[in-house]
Parts: structure tokens; C-alpha cells; sequence
């Protein structure tokens, strides 16, 4: 893991040079023009079964390259660069893919948040609209899953979202969690990054 902003200006240009991973932004892209809800068409070409899970590794590792060279005051324009190809990684992904994928707005939320940091706003709302619509849909429980499981689908993210907002609003710089919180850790901690970046969380102290 690159530790100086040299180091990581560095990664940052090899992860984004064209024909990086076997053209993996190209491939991801082409993919995206074809499906629809995660499904492709009998005629598509054969797209490697892990190309999703590469898609977001690689669109994480990118996000975290230019959060962490703006927290130590690197090249600005650099971590753009890293913020829109972190983006278009995660939109080719969940764009037209799986409705029913896990964490499928958590994915929304950090990639519109990417093209934000990236000077991308226009994007960046186009990307939220995807969750409105979403939003408008009925969850369909499994067979065994009760109402009460069922509505946690929904107040576990949103209780992210709070806990975030009620930390910014009341001039908190941490967060400590709870055993019940880790399978949100994640989340929480994504969203709290991508916030200090943004400008609308308090520096750690």
C-alpha cells in the first residue's frame, strides 16, 4: 500500500493508463450496454464471471488512492482523476445490474459521491436518480424472512446515513460501535471518509 503522496500518484497513474487489467473499465462498459438487470442477453459475448468483483475492487482501491492523497494535502488533480475512474467502475457495475445485488445503493451512493469529488455533479445526480427509482419498488421477501427482517433491509442503511449526519451535525469527530454495528463498519467508515473529503464531516481530532 503506497504510504507518500509520490507513492501513491504513482499508483494512481498506473491503475488509470488505458488497457489497465486487460482493459477493465472497457470491458465493465461494454457489459453494461448489453444487460439488463444483471442479465445478459444468449448472444453476449462471454464476460469473465468475477468481472463484477473486479469492478469494485478496483473502483474501491481507487476511491481509497484519492481519499487518502487528499488527507495528506497531495496532488488535487490526481485524486480527480482516481475519483472518476473509481466512479465509472462502480456505475458500469450497478447501472443495469442485479436490482436485487446487496448493498446495490450503498454501491449508488459511493459512486455519485466519487463523481462529486471528481468535479462530476451532472453525473453524480444522474447516478442518485437510480436510487429514487429504486426506492419506488416493493421488496419481495424470501420465503422465512418476516416483515420486521424484511424492514432492517432499509433501516440498517438509512441508520448509516443517520448516524453519519447526526456526527456532522453536533460537531463529533468519531464514532465508536457496538458489537451490533460491525456489519455496517464498512459502510460507516466509507461514508464518513467520502463526507471529510466532501467537506461536510468534522477533521478527526
Amino acid at each position: 500500500m503506497p504510504t507518500t503522496p509520490e507513492a501513491i500518484v504513482a499508483a494512481i497513474t498506473d491503475a488509470t493508463t488505458t488497457g489497465f487489467r486487460g482493459r477493465l473499465i472497457a470491458r465493465g462498459q461494454a457489459r453494461a450496454m448489453i444487460w439488463r438487470d444483471g442479465v445478459l442477453p444468449a448472444d453476449a459475448p462471454a464476460f469473465a464471471p468475477q468481472l463484477s468483483f473486479d469492478l469494485h475492487s478496483y473502483g474501491y482501491g481507487l476511491l481509497g488512492l484519492g481519499l487518502r492523497l487528499l488527507e495528506m494535502d497531495g496532488d488535487v488533480s490526481q485524486a480527480r482523476i482516481a475519483f472518476e475512474q473509481a466512479a465509472t467502475a462502480l456505475e458500469s457495475v450497478m447501472a443495469r445490474g442485479d436490482r436485487q445485488e446487496a448493498d446495490r445503493h450503498f454501491h449508488f451512493v459511493m459512486a455519485a459521491a466519487s463523481y462529486h469529488l471528481a468535479h462530476l455533479s451532472a453525473r453524480a445526480y444522474s447516478l442518485l436518480t437510480f436510487i429514487a427509482a429504486d426506492e419506488t419498488d416493493c421488496l419481495v421477501l424470501p420465503d422465512g424472512v418476516s416483515p420486521r427482517e424484511g424492514a432492517s433491509a432499509f433501516i440498517n442503511r438509512l441508520t448509516v446515513l443517520g448516524m453519519v449526519e447526526t456526527m456532522r451535525r453536533d460537531g463529533h469527530s468519531a464514532l465508536v460501535h457496538t458489537a451490533e454495528a460491525i456489519p455496517r463498519r464498512r459502510e460507516i467508515s466509507a461514508l464518513i471518509r467520502v463526507a471529510r473529503a466532501l467537506g461536510s464531516a468534522p477533521p478527526s481530532q
